[in-house]
C-alpha cells in the first residue's frame, strides 16, 4: 500500500467520523432545545393560539378570535416557532397547514385543557357551587323518550350537574358545537358524510312509518299512499328531515300533497295533540309509533309502507377531549337509545 492510499482511507475515516460526531451533536443540540421549550418557554396561551390557527388555518380568523389584531397573531407565531426551533405551519395560498409535530403540541395542550376544566369542577365542588354544566343540542323528536331516560339516570350518580338542552336543526348544532357552545348534538345524519373534526356514535335505524287518529276510520283497502292523502294529515314542516323523507317519497311516486293537510313547525307534541281531538294521519318514526300503539294513543297503517331515513346520532366535536360527566351522559343516551 502506498502513502497516498493511506493517506487517503484516513481522510474517509475522518470524514465519516466528523459526519457521525456532527449528526450526534445537532441531535443534542436538538433535544435541548426541545427540552428547553418544554421546560420553560411554552406558553398555554401560545398552544391555544397553534389550536385555534389548525382549526382555522387563517390568521385573521384567530386574531377576531383571541381579540388581537392579526399582526399580533403572526408575531406569536414567529415567536412560537423561534423557541420551538422548527417551523409548525406550512405556508400555502390563502391557509396554514399544521404540520405533524404541531399536531402532537396541540393535542397535549386539548389534553391540559380537558384536565384543568374536570379540576376546575371538582374545586367547585368542593367549595359548595355548581359542579358543571352539559349542554345538548337535539333535533330529534323520536329520541325524547330515550333522552330523558338517560338524564334520570345521569343525575342519579351527578345530582350537582346541571342539564341544558338546546334544540335547533343540524346545520345549527353543528355549528354550535364547533364553536364549543354545546358539548353534544343529536339529529339525524349519517356518520361517514361528518368532517373530519367531527365524532359520533349510531344510535338507531328505524324506519318511518304512517300512524293515524284511533278514532280514523280507514277501510282496509284503503291503506295505500294513494287512497290515504284523500284523508286529513297533520305533517311536520317542510324544513324537518321526516317531512323532507315524506315529500320525497311522494315525488318519487308521483303523488301530490294531501288536500287537508296541518303543517306543524315546533314542537311536534302539538301534532299528537291535534291527533286527539281532529282525526288525521302523519309519519314518525317506528320506535316512537310503536311507544304511542303500546299507550293505546294512536293506530299504526299498513306496516309495510315504511320510508328510509337517515339514522339519528350523538356527534361531538374531536378537537375538544369531552370530560368525564359528558362521556358518562353520551354513554347513558347510546344505551337508552338501543
Amino acid at each position: 500500500m502506498n502513502a497516498s492510499s493511506h493517506e487517503n482511507k484516513i481522510s474517509i475515516h475522518s470524514l465519516k467520523d466528523y459526519r457521525i460526531e456532527l449528526e450526534i451533536f445537532l441531535k443534542q443540540h436538538i433535544m435541548d432545545d426541545l427540552d428547553s421549550f418544554f421546560s420553560s418557554r411554552v406558553k398555554f396561551k401560545n398552544l391555544k393560539i397553534l389550536s385555534l390557527l389548525e382549526q382555522h388555518k387563517s390568521l385573521t380568523k384567530v386574531a377576531q378570535m383571541m381579540h388581537m389584531t392579526t399582526s399580533a397573531v403572526s408575531k406569536a407565531l414567529a415567536e412560537i416557532e423561534a423557541n420551538y426551533g422548527e417551523q409548525l405551519f406550512r405556508r400555502e395560498v390563502g391557509q396554514l397547514v399544521a404540520l405533524p409535530e404541531c399536531l402532537i403540541l396541540i393535542d397535549s395542550y386539548l389534553k391540559i385543557e380537558a384536565q384543568l376544566r374536570e379540576g376546575h369542577d371538582r374545586i367547585a365542588s368542593l367549595r359548595g357551587a355548581r359542579a358543571s354544566k352539559i349542554s345538548i343540542g337535539i333535533h330529534a323528536p323520536s329520541l325524547e323518550n330515550a333522552l330523558a331516560n338517560a338524564i334520570v339516570r345521569f343525575k342519579q350518580i351527578s345530582p350537582e350537574t346541571e342539564i341544558s338542552i338546546k334544540a335547533g336543526d343540524k346545520t345549527s348544532l353543528l355549528s354550535y358545537l364547533r364553536a364549543g357552545e354545546i358539548d353534544l348534538a343529536i339529529c339525524r345524519a349519517e356518520v361517514d358524510d361528518l368532517e373530519h373534526d367531527l365524532r359520533a356514535i349510531l344510535l338507531h335505524e328505524h324506519q318511518l312509518i304512517l300512524i293515524a287518529s284511533h278514532h280514523l276510520n280507514i277501510p282496509a283497502e284503503h291503506k295505500d299512499l294513494k287512497d290515504l292523502l284523500d284523508y286529513p294529515w297533520c305533517l311536520t314542516a317542510p324544513s324537518c328531515p321526516v317531512r323532507q323523507c315524506f315529500d320525497a317519497n311522494l315525488v318519487a311516486r308521483g303523488l301530490k300533497q294531501p288536500k287537508n293537510l296541518i303543517e306543524v313547525d315546533n314542537p311536534p307534541h302539538l301534532i299528537l295533540n291535534i291527533m286527539e281531538k281532529y282525526p288525521s294521519i302523519t309519519i314518525t318514526s317506528s320506535n316512537l309509533a310503536r311507544l304511542l300503539h303500546k299507550n293505546n294513543n294512536l293506530q299504526i297503517l299498513n306496516r309495510e309502507l315504511s320510508f328510509t331515513i337517515k339514522p339519528q346520532i350523538i356527534i361531538w366535536n374531536s378537537r375538544i377531549p369531552l370530560n368525564s360527566n359528558v362521556r358518562k351522559l353520551r354513554d347513558l343516551i347510546c344505551y337508552e337509545s338501543r
